[in-house]
């Protein structure tokens, strides 16, 4: 049995040797199990490249160049991802993608990405998403250490940090779409409000305070499972505000709220007391009262709000739901 090249000039040698690792729409799958030394230095032209389970071993391409996606995924003892990684996109309703999944050494992106969505996840190592990463529609980090983030990004869909390790989001994200949730050493954050339209805070349970969120273009508020905090900074917000599972809040000051839409509390045990001013009418379109044991409503209240209140036993859902892992392309 002849032995295949480990050593690759360029993508028709590497077609040659390994025709079953390209399938007819153009993508290519290299695996570490075909034990390769050094890819083609220029790798342009494919829809898709996914390299799994490669390590350190293996010298990657200078440039990479795809019309869809490329993705790393367990790829253990990968410490560096040195090649410059260009996803075009296919068209405006399928945009392009760069994943990095399960890569638990992955320390640096040194090459450079420039691509539409980024997905992280399960990479502990890697610590910083740094001016060498150009996107433009989404970011979801999850299950990893990214502590900065010191690109300013203007993403045209959202941000979405999902149980990673962050204990600073540091603002330099400008985005309609803002999700941080179950990040657990989390104790601060910050944004730039420019476009941002719906905010999502989750299970941050070092979480002690809440930015300014009297935003102008603000559509939707969510607010759950914060046990550390204990008031409200200021909120506008041009539809429904969700307050679910916040424990440590006690009060809510009526003269910090602008909601036009539906105000939602659901499951907050040690706010038994809401406001009765007058002023409640004109800063509520609606109030929504779910799970809620002990509420006193007075009847001052029912009165300024003029039917707009509605007591349920029901949980109220998030702005949007809750992310779980991307699943592979």
């Amino acid at each position: 049995m002849t032995q295949k090249p480990t050593s690759f000039d360029n993508v028709r040698e590497l077609k040659e040797a390994y025709p079953e690792a390209f399938d007819d729409e153009g993508r290519l799958k290299i695996t570490g199990e075909m034990e390769i030394k050094r890819l083609p230095q220029d790798m342009s032209g494919l829809r898709y490249l996914s390299l799994i389970g490669i390590g350190d071993d293996i010298t990657l391409p200078r440039r990479i160049i795809t019309s869809h996606g490329v993705e790393f995924l367990d790829c253990n003892g990968l410490e560096a991802i040195t090649s410059q990684i260009i996803v075009k996109g296919e068209s405006e309703y399928d945009p392009g993608i760069v994943r990095l999944g399960k890569c638990p050494d992955l320390k640096y992106l040194a090459g450079g990405i420039k691509t539409q969505n980024l997905d992280i996840y399960g990479c502990p190592k890697l610590k910083e998403i740094s001016h060498n990463v150009d996107i433009s529609h989404t970011l979801h980090v999850m299950d990893s250490n990214v502590s900065q983030v010191n690109c300013d990004l203007n993403l045209t869909e959202s941000v979405i940090f999902t149980r990673t390790l962050t204990e600073r989001f540091n603002g330099t994200v400008r985005s309609p779409k803002l999700y941080l949730q179950s990040l657990e050493n989390l104790e601060q954050f910050a944004f730039r409000p420019e476009i941002t339209k719906m905010i999502g805070i989750w299970r941050c349970p070092k979480l002690r305070n809440l930015p300014n969120l009297a935003c102008e273009g603000i559509q939707g508020i969510s607010l759950g499972e914060l046990p550390s905090i204990t008031s409200l900074p200021e909120i506008a917000c041009g539809h429904d505000v969700n307050l679910f599972s916040m424990e440590g809040l006690t009060h809510l000051d009526v003269n910090s709220l602008k909601v036009n839409g539906c105000l939602e509390i659901a499951d907050c045990p040690n706010l038994t007391e809401l406001p009765d001013s007058p002023e409640i009418g004109n800063r509520l379109g609606s109030l929504n009262i779910e799970k809620q044991e002990g509420v006193h409503v007075t009847r001052a209240l029912w009165d300024h709000m003029d039917g707009r209140i509605h007591l349920g036993q029901h949980p109220v859902p998030p702005v949007e739901p809750i992310f779980e892992e991307p699943s592979p392309h």
